[in-house]
């Protein structure tokens, strides 16, 4: 515990501290949720107080808005979770008010809180083209989704298990979830967010290449650097380099701080405003690590304090029994508000400015 207290640990440590982390974590968890829940708990358990970011509303703001605007985009406030759970949108599912988190990457079809589908007045039947023989799928379909002054109709929905996260915000006072937005609806409404103007915008009707046009040029106009971003069944994820090697991060659009794996780098661990509980070993347990450069595409990030999290080891466990590629990190908000980063959906780019 004195170690802990001084900030001074060995990669031997380490991993056993992250074994202790992940079992007092899963113990309260619905691990049948899987890694998606995991890692918003994980996240959620890095700080217990809210973040303060800042909110851009300057000139290029302002612009970017107009361009969209005179492109048939709607502006749409985006709210973020304190916690990590996610950036989420107020909307209106068949004139109910709703609370749907955005899901950039995991799922095509949005879904709907089990537990909250009766306020909305849905019919759900089971999927015979979604799931699995163990695993049905019930579906249902929305006559009117109003996000602002954007109206979809027919939409369909899934039933999902949010319980558990409900559970957490609820305990700290934040807004419940009744559902998500999925990459599928995202995508066909041509989705680009602005994160550092916490604003989603969507078309009217579905995106064409002609409304990005001026956009784009907007973006170059203004030293905005192009990542290209691929996808999995886990994440949005684009190529970087830490401290000189190369590494697939994942975008973090819901994480607070950027995560790296130390392991990978090999880098060195400390606390980093850690609160300890005595009479239970650990509390609110924040490691951290300052990465020497981060380089994405032209951009150079330096000397930056990135935390560690257990999120990564499951997630990359996760991958690899998958036979997928594992990852180096995660890009939180804290470096993409910083840099302004505009995430464009229907060409799957990233934009950080780079002055």
């Amino acid at each position: 515990m004195e170690r802990l207290r001084s900030g001074s640990l060995d990669t031997e440590e380490f991993s056993n501290l992250n074994v202790t982390i992940m079992e007092s974590d899963q113990a309260d968890m619905n691990i049948s949720r899987g890694l998606d829940e995991m890692q918003r708990n994980m996240l959620a358990n890095i700080s217990s107080k809210p973040v303060p970011f800042p909110i851009y509303n300057d000139a290029k703001t302002k612009e970017l808005a107009d361009i969209l605007a005179n492109n048939d985009y709607v502006s749409i406030p985006l709210k973020h979770y304190t916690t990590g759970f996610g950036l989420y949108v107020n909307t209106e599912i068949n004139g109910v008010p709703a609370n749907l988190v955005l899901e950039p990457h995991q799922n095509q079809i949005s879904a709907i809180c089990t537990s909250r589908a009766y306020r909305f007045d849905l019919d759900f039947i089971e999927s015979e083209l979604l799931g699995t023989e163990e695993q049905k799928i019930e579906i249902a379909t929305i006559n009117n989704l109003s996000i602002s002054s954007l109206h979809i109709e027919t939409q369909q929905v899934r039933k999902s298990d949010f319980t558990s996260i409900n559970k957490t915000l609820e305990s700290m006072n934040e807004e419940l979830l009744d559902g998500s937005l999925g990459f599928g609806i995202l995508q066909d409404r041509g989705a680009i967010i602005d994160l550092s103007a916490m604003r989603i915008y969507l078309t009217k009707s579905k995106a064409t290449d002609d409304q990005l046009d001026e956009f784009q040029s907007f973006l170059h106009r203004n030293d905005f650097v192009t990542i290209p971003l691929t996808t999995n069944s886990q994440s949005l994820r684009f190529h970087a380099e830490v401290n000189g090697a190369p590494a697939l991060l994942q975008l973090g659009i819901a994480a607070p701080f950027t995560l790296i794996d130390h392991d990978k780098f090999e880098l060195a661990v400390r606390l980093d405003g850690a609160q300890i509980d005595d009479a239970t070993g650990f509390s609110a347990v924040s490691l951290a690590s300052t990465i020497d450069t981060i380089q994405i595409g032209e951009v150079l990030i330096e000397n930056f304090t990135v935390r560690i999290s257990p999120a990564i080891s499951i997630l990359n466990q996760r991958l690899q029994s998958a036979d997928e590629e594992t990852i180096g990190g995660l890009l939180g908000l804290d470096i993409l508000i910083d840099r302004r980063a505009v995430v464009d959906l229907s060409k799957m780019m990233l934009y950080l400015f780079h002055p």
